[in-house]
Protein backbone atom coordinates (compact mmCIF):
# COMPACT_ATOMS: atom_id res chain seq x y z
CA UNK A 1 0.00 0.00 0.00
CA UNK A 2 1.12 3.55 -0.52
CA UNK A 3 2.62 5.64 2.24
CA UNK A 4 1.27 9.11 2.98
CA UNK A 5 -1.97 10.96 2.51
CA UNK A 6 -3.89 11.84 -0.59
CA UNK A 7 -6.68 14.37 -0.70
CA UNK A 8 -9.39 11.84 -1.48
CA UNK A 9 -8.87 9.21 1.21
CA UNK A 10 -7.07 8.32 4.39
CA UNK A 11 -4.06 6.10 3.63
CA UNK A 12 -2.34 3.54 5.81
CA UNK A 13 0.81 4.82 7.46
CA UNK A 14 3.13 2.78 9.65
CA UNK A 15 2.38 3.70 13.23
CA UNK A 16 4.57 4.34 16.19
CA UNK A 17 3.68 1.68 18.77
CA UNK A 18 1.85 2.97 21.81
CA UNK A 19 3.63 2.65 25.12
CA UNK A 20 1.31 0.27 26.94
CA UNK A 21 2.18 1.86 30.29
CA UNK A 22 0.53 5.04 28.94
CA UNK A 23 -2.76 3.23 28.23
CA UNK A 24 -4.86 4.00 31.29
CA UNK A 25 -7.03 0.91 31.60
CA UNK A 26 -6.15 -2.83 31.50
CA UNK A 27 -9.00 -3.66 29.13
CA UNK A 28 -7.79 -0.99 26.71
CA UNK A 29 -4.34 -2.62 26.83
CA UNK A 30 -6.06 -5.91 25.98
CA UNK A 31 -7.89 -4.30 23.04
CA UNK A 32 -4.65 -2.72 21.80
CA UNK A 33 -2.88 -6.11 21.96
CA UNK A 34 -5.78 -7.73 20.12
CA UNK A 35 -5.64 -5.04 17.40
CA UNK A 36 -1.84 -5.46 17.13
CA UNK A 37 -2.31 -9.22 16.73
CA UNK A 38 -4.47 -8.48 13.68
CA UNK A 39 -1.98 -6.09 12.04
CA UNK A 40 0.02 -7.54 9.15
CA UNK A 41 3.13 -6.58 7.21
CA UNK A 42 0.76 -4.83 4.79
CA UNK A 43 -0.72 -2.66 7.52
CA UNK A 44 -3.63 -2.23 9.84
CA UNK A 45 -6.45 -4.72 10.21
CA UNK A 46 -9.83 -4.30 8.56
CA UNK A 47 -13.20 -4.62 10.27
CA UNK A 48 -13.46 -8.09 8.70
CA UNK A 49 -10.25 -9.14 10.49
CA UNK A 50 -11.88 -8.59 13.88
CA UNK A 51 -13.89 -11.42 15.40
CA UNK A 52 -16.29 -10.41 18.18
CA UNK A 53 -16.19 -13.97 19.50
CA UNK A 54 -12.50 -13.45 20.32
CA UNK A 55 -13.19 -10.43 22.57
CA UNK A 56 -16.66 -10.97 24.10
CA UNK A 57 -15.77 -9.27 27.40
CA UNK A 58 -14.83 -6.05 25.55
CA UNK A 59 -17.85 -5.76 23.23
CA UNK A 60 -20.07 -3.52 25.35
CA UNK A 61 -17.30 -0.92 25.29
CA UNK A 62 -16.63 -0.95 21.53
CA UNK A 63 -17.27 2.00 19.24
CA UNK A 64 -16.76 1.89 15.48
CA UNK A 65 -16.71 5.16 13.56
CA UNK A 66 -17.27 4.90 9.81
CA UNK A 67 -15.17 7.59 8.11
CA UNK A 68 -16.60 9.74 5.32
CA UNK A 69 -15.66 12.68 3.15
CA UNK A 70 -16.22 15.32 4.38
CA UNK A 71 -15.09 14.16 7.81
CA UNK A 72 -18.13 15.75 9.50
CA UNK A 73 -20.28 13.10 7.72
CA UNK A 74 -18.37 10.30 9.49
CA UNK A 75 -20.71 8.48 11.86
CA UNK A 76 -20.94 6.02 14.73
CA UNK A 77 -21.57 2.66 13.05
CA UNK A 78 -21.52 0.89 16.42
CA UNK A 79 -21.87 2.37 19.90
CA UNK A 80 -21.44 -0.16 22.72
CA UNK A 81 -24.15 -0.77 25.29
CA UNK A 82 -21.86 -0.04 28.26
CA UNK A 83 -20.99 3.35 26.75
CA UNK A 84 -24.66 4.02 26.06
CA UNK A 85 -25.26 3.28 29.74
CA UNK A 86 -22.55 5.80 30.75
CA UNK A 87 -24.04 8.65 28.78
CA UNK A 88 -27.70 7.66 28.76
CA UNK A 89 -27.90 7.88 24.95
CA UNK A 90 -27.18 5.47 22.10
CA UNK A 91 -25.17 7.47 19.56
CA UNK A 92 -25.30 4.81 16.83
CA UNK A 93 -25.86 6.67 13.58
CA UNK A 94 -24.85 10.09 14.96
CA UNK A 95 -22.57 12.09 12.68
CA UNK A 96 -19.35 13.75 13.76
CA UNK A 97 -20.90 17.16 13.14
CA UNK A 98 -23.31 16.34 16.01
CA UNK A 99 -20.67 15.63 18.65
CA UNK A 100 -18.51 18.08 20.63
CA UNK A 101 -15.52 19.53 18.79
CA UNK A 102 -12.93 17.97 21.14
CA UNK A 103 -14.31 14.47 20.41
CA UNK A 104 -14.42 15.19 16.69
CA UNK A 105 -10.78 16.39 16.82
CA UNK A 106 -9.63 13.16 18.49
CA UNK A 107 -11.18 11.00 15.77
CA UNK A 108 -9.98 13.32 13.00
CA UNK A 109 -6.40 13.09 14.33
CA UNK A 110 -6.42 9.28 14.11
CA UNK A 111 -8.03 9.37 10.65
CA UNK A 112 -5.50 11.86 9.30
CA UNK A 113 -2.30 10.61 10.96
CA UNK A 114 -3.01 6.88 11.12
CA UNK A 115 -1.62 6.92 14.66
CA UNK A 116 -3.39 4.96 17.40
CA UNK A 117 -4.38 7.29 20.22
CA UNK A 118 -4.74 6.70 23.95
CA UNK A 119 -6.16 9.47 26.11
CA UNK A 120 -7.95 10.34 29.31
CA UNK A 121 -10.91 12.67 29.15
CA UNK A 122 -13.63 14.04 31.38
CA UNK A 123 -17.32 14.60 30.75
CA UNK A 124 -19.57 16.87 32.76
CA UNK A 125 -22.61 14.84 33.69
CA UNK A 126 -25.69 16.37 35.25
CA UNK A 127 -24.45 15.88 38.81
CA UNK A 128 -20.76 14.98 38.50
CA UNK A 129 -17.70 14.78 36.31
CA UNK A 130 -16.97 11.37 34.75
CA UNK A 131 -13.34 10.46 34.02
CA UNK A 132 -12.64 7.87 31.38
CA UNK A 133 -9.82 6.29 29.39
CA UNK A 134 -10.23 6.02 25.64
CA UNK A 135 -8.36 4.16 22.92
CA UNK A 136 -8.75 4.86 19.17
CA UNK A 137 -7.31 2.49 16.54
CA UNK A 138 -7.44 2.79 12.74
CA UNK A 139 -9.01 0.10 10.56
CA UNK A 140 -8.58 -0.14 6.78
CA UNK A 141 -10.56 -1.18 3.72
CA UNK A 142 -9.46 -3.83 1.22
CA UNK A 143 -7.03 -1.42 -0.51
CA UNK A 144 -5.38 -0.28 2.72
CA UNK A 145 -7.13 3.05 3.19
CA UNK A 146 -8.23 3.99 6.69
CA UNK A 147 -12.02 3.76 6.57
CA UNK A 148 -13.01 3.16 10.21
CA UNK A 149 -11.79 3.86 13.71
CA UNK A 150 -12.14 1.21 16.38
CA UNK A 151 -12.51 2.88 19.75
CA UNK A 152 -13.24 1.88 23.31
CA UNK A 153 -14.03 3.74 26.51
CA UNK A 154 -13.78 2.68 30.15
CA UNK A 155 -14.64 4.76 33.17
CA UNK A 156 -11.78 5.41 35.55
CA UNK A 157 -13.99 6.29 38.51
CA UNK A 158 -16.06 3.08 38.54
CA UNK A 159 -14.59 0.13 40.51
CA UNK A 160 -16.62 -2.38 38.45
CA UNK A 161 -14.69 -1.25 35.35
CA UNK A 162 -11.22 -1.98 36.73
CA UNK A 163 -11.13 -5.77 36.85
CA UNK A 164 -8.31 -7.47 35.02
CA UNK A 165 -8.33 -7.95 31.28
CA UNK A 166 -7.70 -11.03 29.14
CA UNK A 167 -4.33 -11.57 27.48
CA UNK A 168 -3.97 -11.63 23.71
Amino acid sequence: SSIGMDTEAFQYMPHQPLNESKIDHPKLVALYRYWLSKCTAEGYPSRADLDPLEIPELLGHIIIVQLADPFEDSFYRLYGTAITDYYGVDMTGWKMRDVPERIRQNYRKVAETGQPESLVDHSNMSDSVMSYAKLQLPLVDDVGKINMILSSIYRLDDPSETDTAPDF
